[in-house]
């Protein structure tokens, strides 16, 4: 949906993958986001999602994703700079967390 210089966006996905003859599980995950557009080449988006990568386990390996990105768009070139803070999901007890990050991403986008 898009109101002026504001959009909202939202997704989600289901997957089954077979692991072998007789056992199967699910991926999932989902998504919400906002862009504010500041002029014509100029925007921001906030984006927050979460994963679940196998359904099987309760395991700490879930992923809540938040980022920021900054976006520059001259006619088809997109540049992107993203930072993103993931977060693992976790059980009581639990010690390790792997996934729990910080990290940055730029991108180059053409469309043709």
């Amino acid at each position: 949906a898009r109101f002026g210089v504001f959009s909202i966006k939202a997704g989600g996905a289901k997957g089954w993958v077979k692991a072998d003859s007789v056992t199967s599980y699910a991926k999932s995950g989902w998504y919400a986001e906002t862009k504010w557009t500041l002029n014509e080449q100029w925007a921001l988006r906030v984006r927050a999602g979460q994963v679940d990568p196998d359904s099987r386990s309760n395991s700490d390996f879930d992923q809540t994703n938040v980022n920021l990105a900054g976006i520059w768009t001259k006619g088809p070139v997109d540049v992107r700079l993203t930072y993103f803070r993931n977060f693992e999901t976790h059980w009581p007890g639990s010690k390790t967390r792997p996934f729990n990050a910080h990290r940055v991403l730029l991108e180059t986008l053409v469309n043709i």
